[in-house]
């Protein structure tokens, strides 16, 4: 898949948030001795942050590409209009 300049710019993007996460947890853990626990709290903090960084990023990532409308004709080059649901009968065997 081609990578467009907009996927490259949220990647950079993307890749600085996570850096500062990585330097947030190191640090963290600089700190003095950790528990179990407390080390667990961290990275699900961290994972916690990164996943929704990473979906906010892809959920603006789709709305740029799929923002083109409604389709359109191959004939006539208009505009296709939605037709509803079809109705079906139910048949019995």
């Amino acid at each position: 898949m081609k990578a467009t300049h907009l996927q490259a710019e949220l990647k950079a993007e993307l890749m600085k948030e996570f850096e500062a996460e990585v330097d947030q947890l190191l640090a963290s853990c600089d700190r003095g001795p950790l528990t179990m626990t407390q080390i667990e709290d961290l990275v699900l903090a961290a994972r916690q942050r990164v996943g929704q960084k990473l979906a906010e990023h892809v959920l603006a990532l789709q709305e740029q590409s799929h923002s083109a409308g409604a389709p359109v004709s191959a004939e006539t080059g208009q505009r296709l209009r939605a037709k509803g649901k079809k109705t079906t009968a139910a048949k019995s065997a």
